[in-house]
């Protein structure tokens, strides 16, 4: 797969982001303002939310362990930039950090 990403986004919008994955997850757990918002940042925030899902999918979590490896996730863990050369090279990923500027 060749494929390459980037954002530029703030720590604030990444968390958003990680907190809408959780709620989109298991909506049963949440209350329906909390759906509810979470539904308005899926167009909002739509390209952090596939940082955080493509950080996840990269790292090897599968979608229905979502949850359980957000928990130990941070804004920094994020890849928000992401490229691969051609199919089958390495691909290079870069994380968030607040004091750089993609």
């Amino acid at each position: 797969m060749y494929y390459s990403f980037k954002i530029q986004t703030t720590r604030q919008r990444l968390q958003e982001a990680m907190r809408t994955v959780v709620v989109m997850q298991m909506p049963a757990d949440h209350s329906e303002d909390e759906i509810s918002i979470a539904t308005k940042r899926m167009v909002s925030d739509a390209k952090e939310i596939e940082a955080v899902c493509m950080t996840l999918r990269v790292q090897g979590c599968d979608e229905g362990r979502f949850i359980e490896c957000l928990q130990t996730m941070t804004a920094e863990h994020v890849f928000v930039k992401l490229s691969q050369a051609s199919p089958g090279d390495l691909v290079n990923a870069r994380q968030f950090r607040d004091s750089e500027s993609f």
